[in-house]
């Protein structure tokens, strides 16, 4: 079977997801794919909530002459639209994406959002005033893994809407990633794609240091306060561990081999964690490796640095533009 090479990736917020993203990155770059990335937000090439407008997008490889764009790879934050994604990629692409369980996601959503100086301050400020997390911009929580995905916050308090929009989602994507089982969806993924498990090889990005525990009484609150999430997560958590049955008995082998795989890695490139301090004050681990390979180097690359190398083979022209980033190779 020939590797999948067409794939969209809706990377939600606050799960975990840099690092998936990491992954793709690091395959198409190596394999040569055309990645549909902004143009205009040369920080990573997210889109976010913006709309999939021609006009922002890097040209394909080969294609700045041609008038009808097609891309291999949509990465990033940007929310679900099937017709007009499927409108902009290769015939036979592949729908993923990755889902955390609601509290830790939330706990982890509201203090990178709000800024706030430790982890304690903005689960206080939940508990004494949730509604500031409601549809804040960039800082608004609640229910916005489905919101990812296509609703509105206002859709996601009809149930039944929440409920029929999930089965429709899971008809339309071929594999929804777990956060806490990430070594068991990889596994699942592998063999989806066709890929080996040296191609999904990866350095956990974004971890940050200081995590605030969740109580019973607090994660009960946040999963009355975003409830379409919390029926989202069950569902598919429920249908990994489905699909991981159906796998078959050789799952636990290969879960293990991915597993002395990702040590032996860490040895091979020889990698330490460095704990480093991000403009927002967020102190989150990173790693390095004194093996500068390529394949080791790679593995180090931040999702910043991945767009730099991508939007350049791209685009030559951006070159510029990207320099003025302060983003390093």
């Amino acid at each position: 079977m020939q590797p999948i090479t067409n794939i969209v990736y809706i990377k939600t917020h606050k799960t975990g997801s840099t690092s998936l993203h990491c992954i793709i990155c690091r395959y198409g770059y190596d394999n040569k794919l055309s990645f549909l990335f902004s143009k205009e937000n040369t920080k990573n090439g997210y889109f976010r909530k913006t709309a999939l407008n021609p006009l922002k997008f890097l040209p394909p490889l080969g294609g700045a002459n041609n008038k009808t764009w097609k891309y291999n790879i949509l990465s990033g934050h940007v929310t679900y639209s099937r017709n007009r994604m499927d409108s902009l990629m290769e015939e036979n692409t592949k729908y993923i994406t990755i889902l955390r369980e609601p509290a830790r996601q939330i706990e982890s959503h509201m203090n990178f959002f709000k800024l706030r100086k430790n982890v304690m301050a903005g689960i206080s400020l939940f508990t004494r005033q949730p509604s500031n997390f409601e549809n804040g911009g960039k800082s608004s929580s609640r229910n916005n893994q489905i919101r990812d995905l296509g609703l509105t916050l206002g859709e996601t308090s009809n149930e039944t809407f929440v409920n029929e929009t999930i089965e429709t989602l899971n008809k339309e994507f071929d594999l929804v990633l777990i956060t806490e089982y990430f070594d068991e969806s990889l596994v699942l993924l592998t063999r989806l794609f066709h890929w080996s498990v040296d191609d999904v090889i990866y350095l956990a990005k974004n971890q940050r240091v200081n995590r605030e525990i969740i109580t019973d009484e607090l994660r009960h609150q946040i999963y009355q306060w975003s409830r379409a999430d919390v029926l989202l997560y069950r569902y598919f958590n429920e249908t990994l561990w489905r699909r991981i049955s159906e796998y078959g008995p050789e799952f636990e082998d290969d879960l293990a081999f991915l597993r002395s795989r990702l040590l032996q890695t860490n040895k091979q490139c020889n990698t330490s964690e460095a704990v480093e301090a991000t403009k927002l004050k967020i102190k989150r681990v990173e790693y390095v490796s004194a093996n500068f390979s390529m394949y080791c180097q790679e593995l180090t690359r931040l999702s910043m640095d991945w767009y730099k190398h991508i939007a350049i083979r791209q685009d030559p022209t951006i070159f510029g533009k990207v320099m003025s980033t302060n983003i390093s190779l």
